[in-house]
């Protein structure tokens, strides 16, 4: 895309910023359907990453390819094992923890608590398929706002024990 700052003088933008006159960027959303890139800079000091992840896929590719892209980038981000996880019919809440690493809090939209079960979860990610027309009136996007709610309702205690976890180091 045309580089709207091309050849600005601003010392409050950095110089590299103006160099070219064609930017590439990359959404967040598209390129991990996560924004952990923004959050992930050496700078940030982040202690907690609460992940909700909304996809209708792999529930756990956005966790999972953060991890890679932190490795690459060589970001503090904690080991993601998904051994013992069930990608067709993934718990509510997964931890992901590693000392001097920020502590990533991961919750699958579609669960076994708020699905019941395996065929739940396969309905529910078929419904709402990542790529399809937009929805017509509210309640598809009430019921998802609701399983979304369940979710955070749920694991309310596990959430909070976290927080108060990392604000105590």
């Amino acid at each position: 895309m045309p580089n709207i700052l091309y050849n600005l003088q601003d010392s409050r933008v950095p110089k590299n910023m103006c160099e070219e006159d064609i930017m590439h960027v990359i959404d967040a959303g598209l390129y991990l359907n996560s924004p952990y890139p923004p959050m992930l800079g050496r700078k940030r000091g982040i202690d907690l990453i609460i992940s909700f992840d909304f996809s209708s896929g792999d529930p756990f590719e956005t966790v999972d390819v953060a991890s890679r892209y932190a490795k690459t980038c060589k970001v503090p981000f904690p080991k993601i094992n998904l051994e013992g996880t069930d990608d067709d019919c993934p718990k509510s809440l997964h931890i992901f923890e590693e000392k001097g690493k920020p502590t990533v809090i991961h919750i699958p939209l579609f669960n076994v608590d708020n699905c019941k079960d395996r065929e739940g979860v396969k309905r529910e990610r078929k419904e709402y398929a990542t790529f399809q027309r937009p929805y017509r009136g509210m309640e598809k996007i009430n019921h998802l706002a609701d399983l979304a709610g369940q979710n955070v309702k749920v694991n309310k205690e596990a959430i909070l024990k976290e927080i108060r976890k990392v604000a105590r180091n």
